[in-house]
């Protein structure tokens, strides 16, 4: 069989289960060379046991979105696309029917929040409508493509971090090989400023406190994201 150098990991991603980790696939993951990760995840909301599911991208919004990264996946043939699958069969019949068995593309079952950072970690670009996601992914430095025409973190549109692509399989698919095929493009949306801070707010606390109780005689600086 012949080896593939994979260049770009598209992970197609967890929605926010705690059911487990990869189930077996964190060997195919970790066999591969990774330089790139793409992140897809189908649903927004679900309880601990995956029985209720934010409904906006059931149906033919899941179809359109499984049409387009069934054609990102055999476009790019430097891509491996991850995807954790939600447990309600609403989701796995559409994403098993357009997605599996297919080369570069995994279909794995939910992560557990762990897994699901590290997986974020290691990715080029992540597909998702999860407002968490678009919090937390920012702070790697992933550009987020939001499969979902309005979004409850403006501020990250604003910001750069993130862009609004719906469900459409065309637009999809145009924006995600623009950002794998486009270093500039890619870097402008990596490197934006995250809207939700630096990670450094712990340290800010401390400094602040041992100032407020006179244990050290600067005030710190007042922070700003800007």
């Amino acid at each position: 069989m012949e080896e593939i150098k994979i260049r770009e990991v598209v992970v197609v991603g967890a929605v926010r289960t705690a059911v487990g980790s990869f189930g077996g696939s964190l060997k195919d993951v970790s066999a591969v060379d990774l330089g790139a990760l793409v992140i897809k995840e189908a649903l927004r909301r679900a309880d601990v046991d995956g029985s209720q599911v934010d409904e906006e991208n059931l149906g033919a919004p899941l179809e359109a979105i499984c049409r387009g990264l069934r054609r990102v996946a055999a476009e790019n043939p430097d891509v491996l696309m991850v995807f954790p699958v939600h447990r309600n069969p609403a989701v796995r019949e559409p994403v098993n029917r357009h997605l599996a068995g297919l080369e570069r593309v995994l279909l794995i079952e939910p992560l557990d929040v762990a897994d699901f950072h590290n997986l974020m970690q290691k990715s080029t670009l992540i597909f998702t409508d999860s407002g968490g996601v678009q919090e937390e992914a920012p702070s790697l430095g992933v550009p987020v493509l939001v499969l979902r025409d309005v979004t409850e973190r403006p501020e990250a549109v604003a910001a750069g971090t993130v862009a609004l692509v719906g469900s459409a399989a065309d637009r999809l698919v145009e924006t995600a090989a623009n950002l794998l095929r486009d270093q500039a493009a890619y870097a402008k949306m990596a490197n934006a400023i995250n809207p939700y801070g630096d990670g450094r707010a712990a340290e800010r606390i401390v400094a602040a406190t041992n100032w407020y109780f006179a244990k050290s005689g600067a005030r710190p600086e007042d922070y700003s994201v800007n």
